[in-house]
């Protein structure tokens, strides 16, 4: 882009950021969003205020070459976003594309599957965040995340906070003691272990 159309793209970009601020947007979403804005704009090498639907018929067509539907399904929504409230018009997605409604459940690693991997594990912070985030089905971020506090014994369930859209749930949980944990984190500080659990859970492919 020329400085002129560099100006213009931060300016709208700006715009953008502080739309989804009034909006309450989580802050993963507001970063996914950004990075599409930037994207798309990268790949036109202008300002994507003013692309026709061809033009996005082709950057979806591209995309799709390199990217999942569910890419592309943030990339519609971002710049869904961006149209409505920063651009103030709105856009006949549907005409331009339509990703596929998949309603299947993820398949996840049985408990026989999940003892042989933990077996393979060594280290114990690893082990303990392994069966964390299998026996609660957590994400790996939320398993991270939570705390000793975070568990009561008595009524044997879990408060996830700041999960999957910043929302906090209560899940049931197994029999568990805090007693002999740290005093604030279940999982030992660890910056590897979200690799971790990435790669025990693809020797099963």
């Amino acid at each position: 882009m020329d400085p002129s159309e560099q100006e213009h793209f931060e300016r709208l970009f700006a715009a953008n950021v502080q739309a989804m601020k009034l909006h309450g947007l989580h802050s993963k979403t507001s970063d996914s969003n950004s990075r599409t804005l930037r994207r798309v704009a990268g790949h036109f090498d202008r300002c994507p205020d003013d692309l026709s639907p061809d033009e996005l018929k082709g950057y979806f067509a591209a995309l799709l070459e390199q990217y999942s539907w569910s890419t592309i399904q943030v990339d519609l929504c971002s710049l869904q976003f961006f149209h409505r409230y920063v651009l103030d018009r709105e856009m006949e997605w549907i005409k331009i594309i339509r990703p596929p409604r998949v309603r299947s459940l993820p398949e996840g690693p049985t408990r026989e599957e999940a003892h042989r991997l933990n077996n393979t594990v060594r280290r114990v912070r690893y082990r303990i965040i392994l069966l964390v985030v299998y026996s609660l089905g957590l994400r790996i971020e939320e398993g991270l995340a939570l705390e000793v506090a975070d568990i009561d014994d008595s009524q044997r369930r879990v408060h996830i906070r700041d999960g999957k859209g910043g929302g906090s749930f209560l899940i049931a949980g197994p029999e568990l003691s805090n007693k002999r944990h740290p005093p604030q984190f279940i999982v030992p500080t660890c910056d590897h272990c979200g690799l971790m659990i990435a790669s025990l859970a693809s020797r099963r492919r």
